[in-house]
């Protein structure tokens, strides 16, 4: 049973359940968490199953879980989770060495974040927040100060050998499973036409030229998750909606594998390529994949890169006109901005093309 104590509600604030065999460590957490958060604690992985079993009157919101646990660790409490029919549960791993395999293994669960022991209590709000509860993202302030801080002359060289590395890794994988770059190329294509007009649209928010090259070099990855986690795509096809999002873990495998490169130069690029690897299957009014993010708090580079996907798509399997006549037809997934954007384009891209 859970214990006495366990429960602190106010209906005002979201919940976390704390999962860890360290009572010192749930400690920590909970000083960190507080103030923010009701919080559920518990010290074992059966424990924290008991709860999603038979306490499903309690509304939990997020889930910090630490990997290595006695009797049952957390990758176990993760497959009880999926067999209880719990997809798309927020959750952040802890544990002393992120190390890259249980990285990868978590990603087929849907997890995206980590935190490390010892925990600090900035990194961890920031992980919670940034997470779970859609706090504003640095990508989406566009200030020039701002802009050239994440994209330093040292920062683009580290990005574009890191870029260089996963562009050679996914290619390799590509060409090894017969699939063909063209859809990738012309997404990339279109994702430079965009933002080159989203400069001119929003002047306030100028994208320079450095910036506008390391976001397209993000949406050639957008896919990049397939990797790691591989899905049968007939198989997928037949199903409904709600059965089809756990299949759709390649999103949330993505934004894990760039981000494996934790290095400070590259955090813009990780930040950009995940939020695109994670949420390209988002639909501006809320039915998409995984997490059903919905309006502005999908990153722009991501719709972006989500309308690009569609329009190639329908491009090279239906020519220009049947392009723009699919994004009409489902302007729905798309913020009025970004039709209008592409509206706005058609000129310079019938020319593009047709040349």
């Amino acid at each position: 049973m859970v214990e006495k104590g366990e429960i602190m509600a106010d209906n005002k604030k979201k919940t976390l359940l704390i999962v860890d065999d360290s009572e010192i460590d749930r400690e920590i957490l909970k000083n960190i968490l507080l103030a923010e958060f009701n919080v559920i604690d518990v010290g074992s992985g059966s424990k924290a199953v008991e709860i999603f079993k038979t306490h499903s009157e309690t509304k939990i919101d997020g889930m910090l879980l630490d990997i290595y646990m006695p009797v049952m660790d957390g990758f176990s409490v993760l497959d009880n989770m999926q067999r209880l029919g719990l997809h798309g549960f927020p959750i952040i791993m802890i544990s002393a060495d992120a190390l890259k395999d249980n990285i990868i293994r978590a990603a087929t669960y849907g997890v995206t974040a980590f935190i490390k022991k010892p925990f600090d209590k900035k990194v961890v709000l920031d992980k919670v927040n940034q997470l779970f509860f859609g706090k504003k993202q640095a990508e989406e302030v566009f200030s020039k100060d701002e802009l050239d801080t994440n994209v330093s002359e040292k920062s683009l060289d580290e990005i574009d050998n890191y870029v260089d590395r996963l562009t050679l890794l996914y290619t390799s994988y590509l060409k090894d499973n017969g699939i063909d770059t063209t859809l990738y190329k012309k997404v990339r294509e279109l994702m430079h036409f965009m933002l080159e007009q989203y400069s001119l649209d929003n002047p306030e928010k100028k994208l320079s030229p450095d910036l506008v090259r390391v976001v397209c070099d993000a949406a050639y990855l957008y896919d990049i998750g397939k990797m790691v986690v591989s899905h049968n795509e007939k198989e997928v096809a037949g199903l409904t909606e709600k059965a089809r999002s756990p299949f759709y873990t390649h999103t949330l495998a993505g934004a894990a594998f760039v981000r494996l490169n934790t290095s400070p130069s590259v955090s813009f690029f990780t930040k950009v390529c995940g939020d695109i690897c994670s949420q390209h299957h988002e639909r501006y009014d809320g039915k998409g994949y995984p997490r059903a993010l919905f309006g502005d708090s999908i990153s722009i580079f991501a719709q972006m890169c989500s309308l690009s996907i569609q329009f190639s798509k329908e491009f090279l399997a239906r020519g220009f006109d049947a392009a723009y006549n699919a994004i009409e037809t489902d302007k729905d997934a798309y913020s009025s901005d970004l039709c209008y954007m592409l509206k706005c384009l058609r000129p310079r891209l019938s020319a593009f093309y047709n040349a």
